[in-house]
């Protein structure tokens, strides 16, 4: 088995997908990063939890990993909007690190093949309140695509913070590095 490895500074959900040779995507991994398991809205599985209390299984690399969530006085209020099929919880809660300190690293055990690694997006933290005041790539497979290169959650919510925003790229996976 090799392992989809994902470096990253922020995001509220991850999802990991196999796509060869299937007419039909199968989710094979779902975890709703920085918050508690929420129940699927679709056929699939549901969305791991990732809290300080109970840390996800595929975060192999924390760096200096801090948790938000709207409870947490965000001025930008409750996500009201998301990519379709998606439970608007997912969007409530984030972890996140400090530019300074080392990206988290996620490791997902998968077959050699292709897969959809999607990041979905919300920028509820209220002290971010204009486009590019946190941009951050996400390298997949030791390279950054060009969808998860300067990543701006802000300006893909609007300002109100309150749209729930999907990025995607496939990705090759055989040698688990």
């Amino acid at each position: 088995m090799s392992h989809a490895r994902i470096l990253l500074s922020l995001f509220t959900a991850l999802l990991l997908v196999a796509v060869a040779g299937s007419a039909q995507a199968t989710a094979l991994y779902r975890v709703n990063v920085g918050g508690p398991a929420v129940a699927s809205v679709d056929a699939g599985i549901g969305w791991d939890e990732d809290s300080s209390a109970s840390p996800s299984a595929n975060i192999v690399g924390t760096g200096g990993a801090s948790f938000y969530n709207t409870g947490s006085g965000s001025s930008h209020g409750v996500v009201t909007t998301g990519p379709a099929g998606v439970p608007l919880d997912i969007f409530q809660t984030e972890r996140w690190d400090p530019p300074a300190d080392p990206a988290m690293t996620w490791a997902f055990t998968v077959p050699a093949g292709s897969y959809e690694v999607r990041l979905y997006f919300a920028e509820i933290y209220n002290g971010i309140t204009v486009d590019g005041a946190r941009l951050f790539d996400v390298s997949v497979e030791g390279a950054v695509p060009a969808v998860f290169t300067g990543i701006d959650p802000f300006a893909l919510g609007g300002s109100a913070g309150s749209v729930g925003s999907v990025l995607s790229t496939t990705q090759l996976v055989s040698d688990g590095t």
